[in-house]
């Protein structure tokens, strides 16, 4: 069995508090320093779940896709479903936080279909921070997202929907990928990276807050992209954010097989 992450992450006091990984025959061990890792959050709209699926389509139909695990935690609600990915012969099973690798690249997708356990988001963002950080040092979390318009009174986020709150100039120099993609949201509302001020009120989303302050606390990068999303259909909104990505080479090799949709203003 694959044993817990990192020397101290199983608490004694708390035995629910175990992140677990388990690979399928490959691993991430050759993935190296300064590694992205694409999070699509679970999330008010579900557009960041959506545009992670949307990558995932993108880079199966281009071959560059590699599944390589799970994540295992009793800090996630269990699920289980299946689904087929185009290029795949027959459906794979769907678990609650899936790792599928980039190839050729130092880009990690984390699928995130199950929601974390009330209360507990702040013990697994701080799990998932310190995994990242120990299987590529130096790595950026790139988390994607999406937020409700209801009670939302930032009239210029209200108008735009469209946010992203990147690491700051002073920070360590994020990957290339990530450079180009902060010159391509430069049409979004950018909002200070922290888990208190705009950026926090903003999302609502414990996860999204937990995650910018657990890298707040580790001194690891993070950065998150997002869309506000109303009642309805949400797909334009995660092609935007998958389009966004692919746009600026995060994935290399990748793109969208359809052109996205414009979402609504």
């Amino acid at each position: 069995d694959t044993p817990p992450f990192g020397k101290d992450r199983r608490h004694a006091q708390e035995p629910c508090g175990v992140l677990m990984a388990r690979f399928f025959g490959s691993s991430l061990a050759g993935l190296g320093e300064g590694g992205v890792f694409v999070l699509g959050a679970a999330t008010h709209g579900n557009a960041g779940q959506l545009a992670v699926d949307l990558l995932m389509a993108a880079a199966s139909a281009a071959g560059s896709l590699e599944r390589v695990g799970c994540v295992e935690s009793p800090l996630l609600l269990p699920m289980a479903a299946v689904d087929q990915l185009p290029g795949d012969s027959e459906p794979e099973l769907c678990m609650p936080f899936e790792v599928h690798r980039i190839r050729e690249s130092s880009v990690v997708l984390l699928q995130q279909r199950s929601p974390v356990v009330e209360g507990k988001a702040a013990e697994f963002a701080g799990l998932l921070t310190a995994w990242v950080q120990e299987t590529s040092p130096g790595a950026t979390l790139l988390v994607l997202c999406s937020a409700s318009l209801e009670g939302l009174e930032d009239e210029e986020l209200s108008s735009t929907r469209l946010f992203a709150a990147m690491p700051p100039s002073q920070a360590r120099p994020p990957p290339a990928a990530l450079a180009a993609l902060a010159g391509a949201v430069r049409g979004a509302v950018q909002l200070p990276m922290s888990a208190e001020g705009r950026l926090g009120k903003a999302v609502g989303a414990s996860m999204v807050r937990a995650l910018v302050a657990s890298a707040a606390a580790q001194g690891a990068g993070v950065a998150v992209l997002g869309r506000f999303a109303g009642e309805g259909d949400n797909r334009p909104d995660a092609m935007q954010l998958a389009g966004l990505l692919l746009e600026s080479g995060v994935l290399p090799g990748v793109e969208l097989s359809t052109p996205a949709p414009q979402p609504r203003s």
